[in-house]
């Protein structure tokens, strides 16, 4: 997907988009798992739980995983213990998405936390093997380019009967 940027919410309380910045997004295929908790809420949860004296094994694991940079190990497992964490400290650490959100994520994909707080406007139909060389570059802070990439972009105005045509794009049946 196509979206626009915008400046953080502190700056932007509206979630203005930006009228001349964008960023392609490359989703993925989400477990339910890992769609449906929050890490947000589970992380500091998470940290509290190993404290307690019965969970030095789970505490071991952590800080092994952590000194490693085993980062996605390290995702996996405090998911895998997002249920036991719920009913030791009582607490919720489940996202609500509605059926559809779900079933879309978990086949389809996408990036559930952008939902509701950018502006999608478009949809890469043609030269996807760019966008994936552009997501292969080395990253930094916010996933963003650690070098800038720079290209060229052209906006044609079509008809959707020509954009289903040469390109094969099905837009959704109106309600």
């Amino acid at each position: 997907m196509i979206a626009a940027a915008r400046q953080p919410d502190g700056i932007n309380p509206e979630k203005r988009s930006n009228g001349s910045q964008f960023y392609i997004v490359l989703g993925k295929v989400y477990s339910e798992d890992e769609l449906m908790v929050d890490l947000s809420l589970l992380q500091p949860a998470f940290m509290k739980y190993i404290q307690l004296g019965s969970q030095e094994e789970l505490k071991n694991e952590y800080v092994r995983l952590y000194e490693a940079q085993e980062f996605d190990s390290l995702t996996s497992l405090l998911i895998s213990k997002s249920k036991e964490i719920e009913e030791s400290l009582n607490i919720n650490v489940t996202k609500n998405f509605s059926p559809a959100q779900v079933e879309a994520y978990t086949t389809v994909g996408g990036t559930p936390h952008l939902d509701g707080e950018y502006t999608v406007f478009g949809q890469v139909v043609r030269g996807m093997e760019v966008v994936d060389r552009i997501g292969e570059e080395p990253t930094g802070f916010r996933d963003k380019p650690t070098d800038p990439v720079w290209m060229t972009v052209t906006v044609e105005k079509m008809s959707k009967d020509k954009i289903e045509k040469e390109y094969g794009f099905v837009y959704p049946k109106k309600k």
